[in-house]
């Protein structure tokens, strides 16, 4: 067998204070296309110029990467608290996963009333080997700050770069599609933890 990459979510809801606590096992398997994209070009020289087209979170076509300048995000993913462009995400579409998606179907927004959840910043973290397998994690807790329940149903991982105009191009490498929705109640944080790895 050779080396494969891949990745694994683990789902976790909880009380304010830390009671109630349930815990979700996702089987990873729905890396997008950008991914992949993304991931041979940033493997290759660009000398020559564009290498691949990706697809943003609006649907359009464009050239990847766009190196602004050597301390430029090709593929970051830790959002800051309240950001919802990019990092790990929460939303309530069902639609099975497709490998051409570029966005969540329904994106539940940042906020404190019904409806919303209160993002709260990505941590990248935990790089090093484990059980033969060279992982890191990305994870991001949720609060649901509201007066109703939130079903959620789909949860993904958005990049972003920046390109030499100094704008921001944003991208989806995964969606995971839950077999049974999640529910999250008034007061309760939602945290997803990808662990990405290669096996041997």
């Amino acid at each position: 067998m050779g080396v494969e990459v891949s990745y694994k979510l683990n789902i976790e809801v909880c009380d304010k204070d830390g009671k109630n606590k349930r815990i979700y096992y996702v089987k990873g398997n729905s890396f997008t296309a950008n991914f992949i994209k993304a991931l041979y070009s940033l493997m290759r020289s660009h000398l020559q110029g564009q290498v691949v087209n990706i697809v943003n979170t609006d649907g359009a076509e464009r050239a990847y990467p766009y190196i602004y300048s050597t301390t430029s995000p090709v593929m970051n993913v830790d959002a800051g608290e309240g950001k919802t462009k990019y990092g790990v995400l929460y939303g309530t579409g069902t639609t099975p996963f497709d490998v051409n998606d570029y966005k969540l179907e329904s994106l539940i927004p940042h906020g404190d009333g019904d409806n919303k959840l209160h993002y709260y910043p990505v941590n990248v973290f935990d790089l090093g080997v484990v059980e033969n397998k060279v992982q890191f994690k990305i994870q991001r807790p949720a609060i649901n700050n509201g007066s109703v329940a939130i079903n959620i149903s789909e949860i993904g991982v958005v990049a972003y770069e920046k390109e030499f105009s100094g704008t921001s191009t944003y991208f989806l490498i995964i969606r995971d599609v839950l077999d049974t929705p999640i529910t999250v109640a008034p007061g309760q944080t939602i945290t997803a933890t990808y662990t990405i790895y290669t096996t041997f």
